[in-house]
């Protein structure tokens, strides 16, 4: 895991953190923000290496710095697995080799 957040630079984000990558969370450790909940997930899953990564919302609760970094990450990792991503953030389509808008798909 270490190597994996050295080489995606999440070690920036999870060094601020008490023990750094060895922090506890949760109920019984510290208590992190949405955006770093999120970031956590981000690099649990890349840890997994997929093929195929499905993320729906993903930089919902992250500033937009964060947020660019993020983009970044999938955009420079995206020949080595398929990323989908689920968004209500139109700007994040310009990260998207292909983009699907569907409106009005409520059915009643």
């Amino acid at each position: 895991m270490e190597n994996i957040c050295k080489e995606y630079k999440f070690d920036l984000f999870f060094n601020n953190l008490p023990q750094g990558l060895y922090t506890l969370l949760g109920e019984d450790g510290v208590k992190v923000s949405g955006g770093q909940q999120q970031l956590i997930s981000l690099a649990r899953a890349l840890y997994r290496q997929p093929s195929i990564l499905l993320l729906d919302e993903p930089t919902a609760a992250m500033d937009s710095k964060t947020e660019l970094f993020v983009m970044n990450i999938l955009k420079q990792k995206s020949p080595q697995f398929a990323t989908i991503l689920v968004t209500h953030r139109v700007h994040l389509a310009r990260y998207a080799e292909r983009t699907y808008f569907f409106e009005n798909c409520i059915q009643r």
